[in-house]
């Protein structure tokens, strides 16, 4: 059994993958000064609850985008599964190539994100991720991994509005009926319309067989 452990700004995610499908999940807080051994409690604790036993892992994939955490996660990891974590990085083989300047610099997450969509689509695709930042990560048809835009996230940027205006609360995020909105809820909207014309504008230019320094919005 695969289990797949993905390191985030705001979350850290557990799943665990029997070959066929994804069996189960856990999202927990990202908390940069806890210990391995706190990490290992939790971990322990998710797997007793759904009745797996350490030994049925016979596989750990790691992929994590906050450093602090990294080597700590490592360490549980091998510590309480006996497997050593195969790090996500642009140096394994994914199968991808990469069109970036540094491919050391890229993060974990986007080479994931690249690799699931291709393997998924096996032709040019444009992953959109709403996380902590809003990343557009594009591949083209032969597995090149081409380049990203990256925005703030949405929750990111109602708390910076929040705390940078006076009169825009800390709202609930909610889908509005309507692009045209009666009250500060309809901020949904901005980035439903940032998102779409983001990821238009790359497509296009991809049709139009435009080099990615030639991509504009």
């Amino acid at each position: 059994m695969l289990l797949a452990v993905d390191v985030g700004n705001t979350n850290i995610v557990f799943g665990l993958h029997d070959g066929a499908t994804w069996l189960k999940h856990w999202r927990v807080r990202t908390v940069r000064d806890k210990m391995p051994d706190e990490y290992g409690v939790l971990f322990r604790d998710f797997l007793r609850t759904a009745g797996v036993a350490l030994d049925a892992l016979d596989q750990v994939v790691l992929s994590s985008v906050v450093p602090p955490i990294t080597d700590r996660m490592e360490e549980m990891l091998s510590a309480h599964t006996g497997v050593a974590p195969l790090m996500i990085s642009a140096a394994i083989d994914t199968g991808l190539t990469f069109a970036v300047d540094n491919p050391a610099e890229l993060g974990t997450d986007l080479i994931s994100n690249a690799v699931a969509a291709y393997t998924h689509f096996h032709d040019a695709c444009i992953v959109v991720d709403f996380g902590t930042a809003m990343t557009f990560t594009a591949v083209d048809a032969h597995a090149t991994f081409l380049g990203v835009a990256i925005a703030p996230g949405i929750n990111l940027a109602m708390s910076a509005l929040a705390g940078g205006t006076a009169q825009l609360p800390q709202i609930r995020l909610n889908a509005p009926p309507r692009p045209i909105g009666t009250n500060t809820c309809w901020v949904t909207w901005g980035w439903c319309k940032a998102s779409s014309r983001v990821s238009a504008s790359r497509w296009a230019c991809r049709r139009r067989r435009l080099p990615p320094a030639d991509w504009r919005p």
